[in-house]
């Protein structure tokens, strides 16, 4: 499922993450929208398609007065046309304001505003979907009254830290693309989070420790940052796309730990020294056996053949060496549960918006 909009949820291609699911198609069972450039560039692609007519009416009217904290304006008529989404894209607000006779609303975009502080979602009971992409963030709170949240999308703030999301257990898919985060932490009570985007951030290091509780996660984007090696990934055994370009990954010794991925099916090096070394590919193809793309290129048959003689090889010496014959050696493994996926691409772009 995907959502988002903006040329540009992942930086070079389009944006940080590849569109969250909205409130009608993320939820099993919904068909999916196609992938777009950004998480939060997805929501408003969809969301503008589908309602932008209904959305624009009611919207123009309500965004003069909540530019601070002013009094809801969209009228009865306007608020039953279109209940369950209200559109405040580039709207000037300084503030989220006041949304009193809303209760039915199960998606807000508040994108490209001034907004400093999240605030009054006490009266939104029902709410899945939050985007505020580009704003002015300096910190994740004011959440406690929606513990009913699947999908945020804080990317492009002033964001220092991961705090503040205790309450949202049920929480989907998180985009905190392009902050001022230099930690990887406060996350491992999201047992539902399936797709987490921190592309473009402040981050030196990842430990296996930090991703324990994230059972659930599926795609993991960490573009742009300063990250040296990759850690067990065991932690997150249904991880399926990883997305590592542009940090400072020298050397194969970095990735070893790549063997803990057993799933993953999609991985992003490019823009890393290991990216330049002879044999990269066929390297990682063999470090990683269930791999069908590296750095958005489809892994072909000669560069597994080089892989999988070069595993031979190396069992056979292994096996020669301790005067024990080799066994066959096993290739494949299942493919995760494609169930699992939330249909956001994240790491087909990293945003440079």
């Amino acid at each position: 499922s995907s959502l988002a909009r903006r040329p540009s949820s992942i930086e070079g291609s389009s944006r940080e993450m590849a569109p969250p699911p909205s409130p009608q198609c993320a939820l099993p069972g919904r068909t999916p929208l196609p992938p777009h450039e950004s998480t939060s560039v997805h929501l408003s692609a969809a969301f503008d398609r589908q309602h932008s007519a209904t959305a624009a009416s009611s919207t123009q009217s309500v965004c003069n007065s909540a530019r601070a904290h002013g009094p809801p304006v969209r009228t009865a008529a306007e608020r039953l046309a279109n209940p369950e989404r209200l559109n405040l894209d580039r709207r000037g607000l300084l503030a989220c304001p006041l949304l009193e006779g809303e209760e039915r609303l199960r998606l807000i975009n508040y994108q490209n505003n001034s907004i400093r502080v999240i605030q009054h979602l006490e009266r939104l009971p029902q709410l899945i979907f939050l985007d505020l992409y580009n704003n002015a963030l300096l910190r994740i709170s004011g959440l406690e009254a929606v513990p009913t949240l699947r999908v945020l999308m804080l990317g492009k703030n002033e964001i220092a830290a991961i705090e503040g999301l205790g309450p949202l257990g049920r929480l989907d898919v998180l985009d905190l693309h392009r902050n001022r985060i230099e930690r990887f932490c406060g996350l491992g009570h999201l047992s539902m989070l399936r797709v987490l985007n921190l592309a473009g951030n402040r981050i030196s290091r990842v430990d296996a420790s930090d991703l324990a509780g994230l059972s659930s996660l599926v795609e993991l984007n960490l573009r742009r940052n300063a990250l040296t090696t990759v850690c067990d990934l065991s932690e997150v055994p249904g991880l399926q796309r990883l997305f590592l370009s542009s940090n400072a990954i020298a050397d194969l010794a970095s990735v070893e730990k790549l063997r803990s991925a057993r799933h993953l099916a999609e991985l992003a090096l490019d823009g890393n020294g290991i990216a330049s070394l002879p044999n990269y590919r066929p390297a990682i193809a063999e470090l990683c056996p269930s791999l069908r793309h590296l750095d958005l290129r489809r892994l072909a048959d000669p560069e597994r053949a080089t892989a999988s003689n070069a595993g031979l090889a190396a069992e056979t010496q292994s096996a020669a060496a301790s005067g024990v014959q080799s066994g066959a050696l096993q290739s494949g493994h299942p493919d995760a549960n494609e169930e699992r996926q939330t249909g956001i691409r994240t790491g087909s772009n990293d945003g440079l918006d």
